[in-house]
């Protein structure tokens, strides 16, 4: 009998656990785990439409597909969403560092500003500056991938919600990264934004598809299947838009995707480029590529991540960020030295030479991150200006190429990162008009300007775009006194640039004051990365250690449109190293020869 009650027992937990290990399954969709293989999963698959309904070789009109649920058939999408590309915090780790923001230039308005929803030390949220999700994709949506700000309904505003209908939303657009065919597109794809196409800007940079017409001039009550919502429209200028299928790609209402695992590094390049320009000279300064990937590796070596695509972002304290000490081995030290207490051995990662430092003290490895001597320009007396691809819109065809084109972003800089270490960074100087209240200083939301502010600043006619239009103090006079019937009880209407803010008195002067809140905005360079040859100190200790030393000395322009406070600020400044004590300091290394 007790035989039997054990049999029946283990049969029980038996079906349980299959029970169990069935729901799982049904939780995990079919791409979402490798089976082992090696070899590249061919993506022969079905399109699905922004409702999930299949799109048919016969449909007329057709329409755009949607990554959301064409890739989502097979993959998870609400787990990927969820990735560093395209999601919103919810917060801001303690260990977290800055990064490259989003900067929201007004230069008629004379207004830069680094904007981030990660709540890094020196961004402004879109919120607080009353840059809705829509407004946010307009004017950086080009080298955006896509996902959580257009689809989370509780950030949209009642007064977009005609244009969101029009428009349609923009889920993660998984084929900016993932597609590997020569003929994909990221321009188009970004063309189709400045065109508020969200919805077929996917399909948009695709080779299977073509897509023409413009939404943004679509009116409000637009419907595509309604001609008479766009009756008044000249078509001969502007057309709804409209998607045509390569008929050829349809097989069985299936379409092949060249679809990658490992993303070419063409594909990250797209968001992800710089160049490095000369003040002196406005022309770009060629720099060598980086050494890892003239070594034959690719991004995504390093900066990889799971089915959740929380990228590694490889700095440091990474791991301590996010609890998981396996990140660890993906920064310089981890895979280069690797660490002695694990068990495994992770140091030489990928073949990755052990740098022996011989003759270079101790301290030098406690007090300076690696990217110190090894990443960025060589320091070369004052900073030169830093195009990127997110704040210059690089690759869009039609963008103004000047080489001075602002936002001006100034690099190398050398500063403290959260650890206490010396690294390389960029530098930005916001400039914005602010409301000042019990010592706080708030931004007035950009949106809340008439461009009436642009005449008294006489920026109205403004035609050039790599310079800061140069106002006096009559200008600036002027639009403190226009803007002040926006401060409320107690609060100052003020104007904060370069490192300073100024108010207006009651004797209609100005006063220019300091405040700790006011800062450069900086974040850390970690490419391109020279080899041991080309690092600071490769020639000797005076890299560094001179009494002139660029590193040490090097400074920035404090640039502002008001010329009265118009300075410069050096790296031992911002680095906080003191200039005085490294000054005294190099000269001993004349005598350390002998």
């Amino acid at each position: 009998m007790q035989k039997n009650f054990l049999l029946r027992l283990f049969l029980t937990a038996s079906i349980l656990i299959a029970v169990s290990a069935f729901l799982n399954a049904q939780e995990k969709k079919l791409g979402d785990e490798r089976d082992g293989s090696r070899s590249k999963p061919i993506h022969q698959i079905k399109l699905l439409d922004e409702n999930n309904k299949i799109i048919l070789e016969e449909d007329n009109p057709q329409s755009p597909f949607s990554a959301k649920y064409t890739c989502g058939d097979c993959h998870s999408y609400d787990i990927i969403k969820n990735g560093y590309h395209f999601n919103k915090p919810l917060g801001k780790s303690s260990f977290d560092r800055n990064g490259e923001p989003w900067i929201y230039v007004d230069l008629k308005k004379l207004t830069v500003l680094p904007v981030s929803y990660r709540g890094w030390n020196g961004t402004f949220s879109p919120e607080k500056l009353n840059i809705s999700p829509f407004q946010f994709l307009k004017l950086f949506g080009t080298h955006f991938t896509g996902g959580t700000i257009s689809e989370d309904e509780s950030l949209e505003k009642p007064e977009n919600f005609f244009r969101w209908e029009i428009s349609g939303k923009l889920p993660v657009n998984c084929l900016l990264c993932h597609d590997a065919s020569e003929k994909f597109n990221s321009a188009e794809y970004s063309l189709n934004i400045l065109r508020q196409n969200f919805k077929w800007a996917a399909a948009a940079g695709s080779d299977i598809a073509v897509v023409t017409g413009s939404a943004k001039e679509m009116p409000d009550n637009f419907d595509i299947y309604n001609r008479n919502t766009f009756a008044d429209v000249d078509l001969r200028t502007y057309s709804p838009p409209n998607i045509i299928y390569n008929k050829s790609v349809f097989n069985s209402n299936k379409v092949f995707f060249n679809i990658k695992r490992q993303v070419p590094n063409d594909r990250c390049y797209y968001c992800h480029s710089s160049v490095n320009v000369s003040k002196r000279e406005n022309k770009f300064i060629q720099s060598a590529e980086d050494v890892h990937l003239k070594s034959g590796m690719i991004c995504v070596d390093c900066h990889t991540n799971g089915l959740n695509h929380d990228m590694i972002r490889g700095f440091e304290n990474e791991s301590m960020m996010k609890n998981d000490p396996a990140r660890s081995s993906f920064t310089c030290e981890g895979c280069h030295l690797g660490n002695e207490k694990e068990s495994v051995p992770t140091g030489g990662r990928l073949g990755a030479p052990v740098p022996k430092h011989l003759g270079l003290p101790a301290v030098h490895l406690d007090k300076l991150a690696c990217t110190t001597c090894h990443s960025g320009i060589w320091p070369d007396g004052n900073t030169n200006y830093v195009k990127t691809s997110r704040a210059h819109k690089l690759g869009v065809p039609g963008i103004n190429k000047s080489a001075n084109l602002f936002p001006h972003i100034q690099a190398p800089l050398f500063v403290r990162n959260e650890m206490g270490k010396i690294e390389p960074h960029r530098l930005l100087w916001p400039s914005y008009w602010a409301k000042l209240k019990n010592n706080e200083i708030k931004p007035i939301p950009v949106n809340d300007f008439s461009d009436s502010l642009s005449v008294i600043l006489r920026t109205d006619s403004l035609k050039t775009y790599d310079i800061y239009p140069a106002i006096g103090k009559p200008e600036l006079i002027r639009a403190l006194t226009f803007l002040k019937p926006m401060a409320g009880k107690n609060e100052k209407i003020i104007f904060v640039t370069g490192e300073n803010y100024i108010e207006l008195r009651d004797n209609a002067e100005l006063k220019v004051s300091n405040h700790p809140y006011i800062k450069p905005y900086t974040w850390a360079i970690a490419h391109d990365v020279r080899p041991a040859s080309q690092s600071l100190g490769s020639k000797s200790c005076q890299d560094c250690h001179s009494w002139n030393s660029d590193f040490f000395f090097g400074d920035a322009a404090i640039e502002t449109p008001y010329s009265p406070v118009n300075s410069r600020m050096s790296s031992s400044s911002l680095a906080e190293t003191g200039a005085l004590y490294h000054k005294l300091f190099s000269l001993s290394f004349f005598f350390r020869s002998i």
